[in-house]
């Protein structure tokens, strides 16, 4: 009981604080987001008392449910921070807040029901075992992405050169047509990191050892694509390097971990600096006011809202869905649009058909709201995540079988990785695709397909290549 009790305290005195302080208005929205936040607080501190949480699907799950439902649209509403650069907003946010926060609340719902039926776990027919050469396949796999992202770097004028590039992507630099290279090049972390793993299984692991892999890791992954802005690229990771050490070479105390999530603010902070001035980053860094994301937040809010939620865009999505009437929704558009950008020819067989992606159906929904064509001038790079991507293709009446779907996806994910033992090679995809699962929750389907194409599928297909499989025998 102690976890109902504490959930209920700490949701409702969060909310009494911040509106005797006048930061948060009264309404409607505060009843289901009160609950969201005792149902979302309730899981965490059940999950809490599991030392091993952090392999659990369903942890990252509920985590992103706590910060999108609860957490982020007390930041909305206590700084005034809602949807910029747009031609319409709503007067008042309340009643769309109350709208999105009902819509997480029939998920959270979905979620913690189904949570409750009881299914047989899955089992593994064959165990990975790696190859007495497995290592130096990864070293030489290592060394030729490293000569490549090298020749890239020579190419392009050395490191300020490439730093140059990056900052002019929106005035004809960039590295248009280059994608491929990059997906090759950029391998040599994720190599970096299985090298690390195969060579110290079964060994004691000293803390020092460890701190100066994961700093040799951090530096490579700014080498090898984060000066490219690629920020959830090093996140990811790193934060795989975590999970993969933590259970298989050095356990982590918690005072580790949250040290880990500080570093994780200040590395999200710097990386959307970087993000937005480019080559002019050091300038912008000379003054602390610049390490604000805007004047009307802290960094940490920001990346909250920003970068692990969609809250204050789905808020939007539901204000501009009554208003524009001209909107046709995508019926699954986008997501074969999606598909199709990742396979060869599917550009050709996208024009031919027709496919509307993401992007487009976003920018017709909100920026030609009264007819007028002015989303094909203005590109749109929101991000809507599962829920609003559903929405965009089949209006927000079909939110109950969203979650049922995403909640079948996750548990999938989550059989698969439960099922595969510590010791079995493909503990290093399992620990990769645990990490995906926010991006899958507030992810666009061409987003989540392209970070599983460069990140589990090239890792998986090197496993198979470097492992034997050897009949499961169980005890």
């Amino acid at each position: 009981m102690f976890k109902i009790y504490f959930s209920i305290y700490f949701s409702l005195i969060t909310i009494l604080i911040l509106y005797l302080l006048n930061l948060v208005p009264l309404g409607i929205y505060l009843i289901p987001l009160t609950f969201c936040g005792i149902i979302t607080t309730s899981k965490l501190v059940e999950f809490s008392k599991n030392e091993n949480a952090t392999k659990d699907v369903f942890f990252y799950v509920w985590s992103i449910f706590f910060l999108s439902s609860f957490i982020a649209p007390l930041i909305h509403f206590s700084r005034n921070y809602w949807i910029e650069h747009v031609y319409t907003t709503p007067s008042d946010w309340k009643y769309l807040a109350f709208q999105v926060s009902s819509i997480y609340l029939v998920g959270i719902m979905i979620f913690y029901l189904f949570s409750k039926v009881k299914t047989r776990p899955k089992r593994i027919r064959y165990f990975w075992a790696f190859k007495s050469n497995a290592s130096t396949v990864v070293f030489v796999l290592m060394l030729f992405s490293l000569l490549l992202q090298t020749y890239l770097y020579m190419r392009l004028g050395g490191i300020h050169g490439y730093i140059l590039r990056y900052t002019e992507r929106n005035s004809g630099g960039g590295f248009s047509g280059m994608g491929t290279l990059f997906l090759i090049s950029e391998l040599f972390p994720y190599f970096l990191l299985l090298w690390y793993f195969i060579k110290n299984r079964g060994k004691q692991i000293k803390l020092i050892n460890v701190i100066l892999f994961l700093i040799i890791l951090l530096l490579s992954c700014i080498y090898f694509g984060g000066l490219r802005g690629s920020r959830s690229n090093t996140i990811f990771t790193v934060f795989q390097a975590l999970i993969v050490i933590h259970f298989t070479l050095y356990r982590f105390k918690r005072i580790h971990f949250l040290l880990f999530i500080a570093a994780f603010f200040l590395y999200m902070t710097v990386g959307r600096i970087y993000k937005t001035n480019g080559i002019g980053t050091m300038e912008k860094l000379s003054s602390l006011e610049d390490l604000r994301i805007s004047n009307q937040l802290s960094s940490i809010e920001s990346i909250i809202i920003t970068d692990l939620t969609r809250y204050n865009i789905m808020c939007y999505e539901l204000y501009m869905f009554d208003k524009n009437s001209y909107f046709e929704y995508k019926y699954g558009s986008t997501y074969l649009y999606s598909a199709l950008t990742f396979i060869p020819y599917g550009k050709y067989i996208r024009d031919y058909l027709g496919v509307e992606g993401r992007t487009d159906a976003a920018g017709e929904l909100q920026y030609d709201y009264d007819g007028v064509g002015r989303s094909n001038n203005r590109k749109n790079t929101r991000i809507f995540g599962f829920i609003g991507e559903s929405m965009l293709n089949f209006s927000p009446y079909i939110i109950i079988l969203a979650f049922i779907i995403l909640y079948y996806i996750l548990a999938y994910i989550s059989y698969w990785v439960n099922a595969i033992p510590l010791t079995d090679a493909r503990f290093f995809i399992a620990s990769t695709i645990v990490i995906i699962v926010p991006l899958i929750i507030n992810a666009d389907s061409s987003n989540v397909i392209f970070t599983i194409i460069k990140r589990p599928l090239p890792l998986l297909i090197v496993l198979y290549l470097i492992t034997n499989r050897i009949t499961y025998l169980r005890n």
